[in-house]
């Protein structure tokens, strides 16, 4: 397995990672001003550039909320959400990760189950990705030594010849997809 370290953020490669991570945040703070429906939302540092879109959802178990960032063309370059669980005997609690974020033409789809249907469980995020003629996966896995405990991402493509390839945070991973891999230039 090959492996590569964290580099520097190129504010050029990251960009749409970096909106996700944005998204992200706004979602757990959209939590607090919670209504029903579908709307517009104002993210700073994306919503200059993007149409930010959310859907805020009430459910049995507490309500979720959906923000995308999508280009002029309509297509999603970042997608974030959230949810907040409420239990009587044990309180609640607000959870948020990345669902989609876009390198050129690859979108890469969180697999987890959209928060419309389920909570937010706590789990490591595999983010899938198809291009021409192969399919992408970016697993996050955590790496225990005797003194340390370090999450780590995994890039492979099943059932395809690629030997797998470590990196050492989500952005060093974008940043080697983005220069390396058909399909995900901008």
């Amino acid at each position: 397995m090959t492996r590569h370290s964290t580099l520097a953020r190129a504010h050029t490669i990251t960009d749409n990672l970096t909106r996700a991570e944005l998204l992200k945040g706004a979602a757990v703070d959209k939590i607090y001003s919670f209504q029903t429906g579908t709307r517009a939302i104002t993210v700073a540092g994306v919503s200059e550039e993007f149409t930010v879109t959310g859907r805020f959802m009430a459910h049995t178990w507490g309500c979720s909320i959906q923000l995308w960032a999508r280009n002029k063309h309509g297509k999603i370059q970042a997608a974030a959400e959230s949810s907040v669980t409420i239990n009587d005997h044990q309180g609640g609690y607000i959870a948020s990760r990345i669902k989609q974020f876009r390198t050129g033409q690859l979108l890469w789809t969180n697999t987890a189950e959209p928060v419309s249907g389920h909570k937010i469980q706590p789990a490591l995020d595999t983010f899938l990705a198809a291009g021409h003629d192969i399919t992408y996966r970016l697993s996050g896995e955590y790496e225990f030594s005797p003194h340390d405990i370090q999450r780590v991402w995994i890039l492979t493509a099943p059932g395809h010849e690629f030997t797998p390839i470590r990196f050492d945070g989500l952005t060093a991973a974008v940043t080697y997809i983005n220069t390396n891999l058909t399909g995900a230039h901008k």
